[in-house]
């Protein structure tokens, strides 16, 4: 049996993370924030050096994307060593 992945797009605070979080407890699924997700990815290019006059060097970035391990906690994230906190409890 193919996994199921559904995405939810929409405007900017119109409740999208919320409705999937409250889908994912639902459905048991895994809920994944692709937008922290994309923000650890864009953190481990500055603390890499990746990053050149606002530019980032992709073909280098792709080439290290094995080295980046994600981890998601319910409070924060973590890249290889460094953590990344939220700021406040997120309302469910």
């Amino acid at each position: 049996m193919a996994k199921m992945i559904i995405a939810i797009d929409g405007f900017s605070s119109c409740g999208k993370s919320t409705f999937a979080k409250a889908l994912a407890k639902e459905l048991n699924f895994i809920y994944i924030d692709s937008g922290a997700m994309y923000r650890a990815v864009a953190l481990y290019a500055l603390q890499n050096d990746l990053v050149i006059n606002g530019e980032i060097m992709q073909d280098e970035l792709i080439n290290r994307l094995n080295e980046i391990k994600i981890e998601f906690k319910l409070l924060y994230f973590q890249l290889n060593i460094f953590s990344c906190k939220q700021k406040s409890l997120p309302k469910n």
